[in-house]
């Protein structure tokens, strides 16, 4: 008998949704059967997406908020109901890099960016999404990084947001058990299209259409949390039980930037 994909029927939101690893699971939710609330802040790209969505016979559609604002991130969730009438995911992928260099080269106005993009976005669409998402014994897939799980140095204040989006998600789902919380830890995603920011650890970049897949497999398993590449997963574990060791290998492997550039804001 075949098995139904958790996918298919389902409604999901996918915030920051018209580029990188968000475009990536919004496209392979619907290709999945999903209807998909594409979400970003350019109204362009945003139709451009749903029109790429739709001319492949799929359920999509766009909602132009930015969700660092809680009163838009409101409205995302509202028109996401009214449209579909149900809520069974959600994804939050938006995000920034910011600067890269070391943590006390950060301006306090860059940080408070970091900190808006990285956890408040979460925070205000999770918070409008978590009546619907009982309702439905929701997902919530939180984008992390593997800065979630290791601070290496020269990265800039991206590890103090991503390891806010780490604890976030915690407490999150103890507070709210009758919902799963995934924390997706991936490295750097490939981009053709973009040059790679010099700074933190120096590995390949992850496939994004496999990435994707991988996070949508861990979050219809309902899993905790998802680290790509695995190897990563035990470093993050070496630091925790030999420190000194594991510190020896992060310094080994970690990049310094040639210079101090403009703030890199990315979705992913």
């Amino acid at each position: 008998m075949h098995k139904r994909d958790w996918l298919e029927g389902s409604c999901v939101i996918v915030t920051g949704s018209t580029r990188g690893i968000g475009r990536e699971l919004a496209e392979q939710s619907a290709e999945r059967g999903a209807h998909t609330v594409v979400n970003g802040r350019n109204r362009d790209t945003v139709q451009a997406t749903v029109d790429t969505l739709r001319g492949r016979q799929r359920s999509a559609f766009g909602v132009v908020m930015d969700v660092t604002d809680p009163l838009q991130a409101e409205q995302l969730v509202r028109y996401s109901m009214q449209k579909y009438g149900r809520l069974d995911a959600l994804f939050n992928t938006v995000g920034s890099s910011g600067i890269r260099g070391s943590l006390l080269d950060c301006s306090p106005e860059g940080i408070k960016a970091l900190i808006d993009q990285n956890i408040s976005s979460l925070m205000n669409v999770t918070r409008a999404a978590l009546p619907y998402l009982r309702q439905t014994h929701g997902r919530v897939v939180n984008m992390g990084s593997l800065a979630s799980l290791i601070a290496p140095p020269n990265y800039g204040g991206y590890a103090v947001a991503k390891y806010g989006v780490r604890a976030a998600t915690e407490q999150l789902r103890l507070e709210h058990p009758d919902v799963s919380f995934t924390l997706a830890c991936p490295g750097p995603i490939r981009d053709d299209a973009k040059e790679r920011v010099a700074g933190g650890t120096d590995c390949e970049g992850l496939d994004p259409q496999q990435l994707a897949a991988d996070i949508l497999d861990a979050a219809g398993r309902r899993k905790r949390m998802i680290v790509r590449p695995r190897s990563a997963h035990a470093l993050a574990l070496l630091l925790q039980v030999w420190p000194s060791l594991g510190e020896r290998i992060l310094r080994r492997f970690s990049q310094v930037p040639t210079a101090r550039g403009e703030e890199d804001t990315v979705v992913f």
